[in-house]
């Protein structure tokens, strides 16, 4: 090793900076551990490889940032001005030796160091390392490196084999989490273990898309905890200092130019960063996974687990690495992270069941996975309705026929119609009012709108109570009269207003799909697999 010792790393978002021991190794890697290891195989908490990295220093004298060239980023502190540059210096020279080796057969060392002056040595104070100088025999007393036969190996990080995957389903109306280990996928793909985010939800496994922070901006709680957090200040005239976050996924869809520095407003306007908003939420997810993963497997690191976070398939590539960097200010680098389109993980899903139903002797019902058959994943979500479209190989793994495809037609559009239509029926001055002065009450209705879609039947009115403040001088207007009437204590959606309402989304979703079975990938789709929460709609 060339040099060791305890620097403060930010580990993530909400751990902040904490003391971790590191080391640059012979061979070009700053290594990381939690404490300082007692045995010489343990395995580090994570690595980098330092060719083609970058280094830069703050003005505070203590901190120091080091870039990969796989963009994986280490934020650090040392504890004193002297103890930072000695870090520095030596990471900078690791980084020339590895440069050196890369490309000593390319350059003819001998000729350069005779046409080169005092002016051109590398002067290791230097902060301008970014621009590659072919350095002489004689630069870091006398050392330098054997010349490189396979350039492509410095590239390669070497890899840890991961015990377990986490994953992380970050919807747009809900969230949820599950894991597996590599021992359990072997045995059984579908031994996958899931767990309620909040135990508020009897109902389901997942949880609101909700966060609270302080007022300061600091994480105060997530899903329906966020929800009743807030209704509780609210209820105290105390939430308007307060954010709370809603429904914001869909705004990585709807922004034309994504940036770092992006904002997005909270529920009463003020605004926060969205990618420490969408960076919150993951790490309070992933640190769910973890404690559930390290009470099953005695001894695991946080380094052992792979991190699965899905996203949209619609999502363009800006947005898919803005979730990339959200995650690693929660704390996933970028080596431990995989992005899954959210229908590619139901088709890889529903393949495994249709082989384990084979393997037991059980009737197959979905032909889609046969050999050389070609389907159709719809994913009908609260934002999003993402569609795929894949062939079966002779080896069972699945090939991609055409590009993801979809529109902003998923389940949230149903609520937002009815409860437009609910704020026409009311008064829009006094849902306003309403809202901020009962923020408890509203939320129920929310809360109602969205059960009651859920089990809705088509052929059936949809009725739902309101608080009887509400209910005093409605004026339904004319255009709505023969669509809604008033109770005393409900308000009733006829069945017809409803169709329409479905029939709105549900319109534009099948002329997407009629469009895409007429292209000459689709000739031989033979199966449509509806999933997603929206598809559990009769």
């Amino acid at each position: 090793m060339l040099i060791e010792g305890f620097l403060q790393k930010r580990l993530s978002l909400l751990k902040g900076y904490k003391d971790q021991w590191f080391v640059l190794t012979d061979d070009g890697y700053l290594v990381y551990f939690n404490e300082k290891p007692n045995q010489e195989q343990q395995k580090p908490r994570g690595k980098m490889l330092l060719l083609l990295s970058d280094t830069t220093v703050k003005k505070d004298k203590v901190s120091f940032t080091v870039i990969s060239a796989s963009n994986n980023v280490y934020r650090l502190r040392a504890d004193s001005d002297v103890k930072r540059s000695k870090w520095v210096q030596a990471i900078n020279e690791t980084r020339i030796k590895l440069y050196n080796r890369m490309f000593k057969g390319f350059y003819d060392i001998e000729n350069n160091r005779q046409n080169t002056t005092d002016s051109d040595q590398y002067d290791g104070s230097k902060e301008s390392d970014d621009v590659f100088q072919p350095i002489n025999e004689t630069d870091f007393d006398g050392v330098i490196a054997a010349a490189e036969s396979n350039i492509a190996s410095l590239f390669q990080t070497r890899k840890t084999p991961f015990v377990a995957v986490g994953a992380i389903d970050f919807g747009t109306t809900y969230s949820g989490c599950a894991y597996s280990t590599v021992q359990d996928f072997k045995t059984n793909p579908l031994t996958i273990d899931t767990f309620q985010l909040d135990h508020t939800n009897v109902s389901s496994y997942k949880t609101p898309t909700v966060l609270l922070l302080t007022p300061e901006g600091r994480f105060h709680s997530f899903g329906a905890k966020a929800e009743n957090n807030y209704v509780t200040l609210a209820q105290k005239e105390e939430a308007n200092s307060w954010y709370y976050f809603n429904r914001f996924k869909m705004q990585l869809y709807t922004h034309q130019e994504l940036r770092s520095d992006m904002v997005i407003k909270e529920v009463g306007g003020k605004t926060m960063k969205a990618m420490l908003v969408f960076a919150y939420c993951i790490e309070h997810i992933k640190d769910q996974v973890l404690n559930r993963l390290k009470q099953a497997i005695h001894g695991l690191d946080d380094n052992d687990v792979h991190w699965v976070v899905t996203v949209p398939a619609i999502w363009n590539e800006q947005a898919r690495q803005f979730m990339i960097e959200a995650s690693a200010k929660a704390g996933i680098e970028k080596e431990n992270l995989t992005l899954a389109l959210e229908p590619e993980c139901a088709a890889m899903y529903c393949r495994y069941l249709a082989m384990d139903k084979k393997e037991h002797g059980d009737k197959v019902e979905i032909k889609a996975f046969d050999e050389n058959a070609r389907f159709m994943v719809v994913d009908l979500g609260g934002g999003t309705i993402d569609i795929t479209m894949s062939e079966v190989l002779s080896t069972g793994q699945l090939r991609e026929i055409y590009n993801a495809t979809g529109g902003p037609w998923g389940g949230n559009y149903i609520n937002d119609q009815i409860m437009k239509t609910l704020k026409e029926v009311i008064g829009w001055e006094e849902m306003r009012r309403f809202q901020a002065e009962d923020y408890d009450d509203y939320l129920e209705i929310l809360r109602k709108v969205e059960q009651i879609k859920r089990g809705v039947d088509h052929s059936s009115d949809f009725s739902i109570s309101i608080p009887k403040e509400l209910l005093k001088n409605i004026n339904v207007p004319d255009s709505l009269r023969q669509y809604v009437s008033v109770g005393n204590k409900c308000i009733t959606l006829s069945t017809a207003l409803i169709q329409k309402i479905f029939s709105s989304s549900v319109d534009s979703m099948i002329k997407h799909v009629e469009k895409l079975l007429q292209i000459e990938e689709a000739c031989r789709v033979s199966t449509i697999l509806l999933v997603g929460g929206y598809a559990s709609s009769t």
